[in-house]
């Protein structure tokens, strides 16, 4: 069975994954396995005709959105699926973020490092 390497993407905050299809099939299209994330993607705004009761549901939304441990979580969930694959080349694996993602991939990078030690490379 052929091995590929693999890209773990994550998103910015309230970037929904669907936002980089584009760069992700680019990516997937150098023959990576590419896997976005797609957990805490969505940001509720506020209606006009319920201000305050869509003001509050926003802002309790945007708090999970942003939840830096949730989204370490997920990729760390991310890793271990990767892991799982018959056709993913584990020792191949690139950490790729936009903004809040990127701040995540670099606290992942950081866990592995120290759970994983030689799995992560510069």
């Amino acid at each position: 069975t052929q091995k590929f390497p693999a890209i773990i993407f994550a998103h910015g905050l309230c970037g929904p994954a669907v936002l980089y299809d584009n760069l992700l099939v680019e990516l997937a299209s150098y023959g990576y396995v590419v896997i976005a994330n797609q957990e805490q993607e969505t940001c509720k705004s506020a209606s006009l005709y319920d201000p305050i009761r869509s003001g509050f549901a926003a802002m309790d939304n945007l708090q999970e959105a942003s939840n830096g441990k949730d989204m370490l979580q997920h990729l760390e969930d991310e890793v271990d699926y990767l892991h799982s694959r018959d056709d993913v080349d584990a020792s191949k694996l690139a950490l790729v973020g936009h903004s809040m993602g990127g701040g995540a991939v670099i606290d992942l990078a950081a866990k592995l490092a120290d759970s994983n030690p030689g799995l992560v490379q510069a």
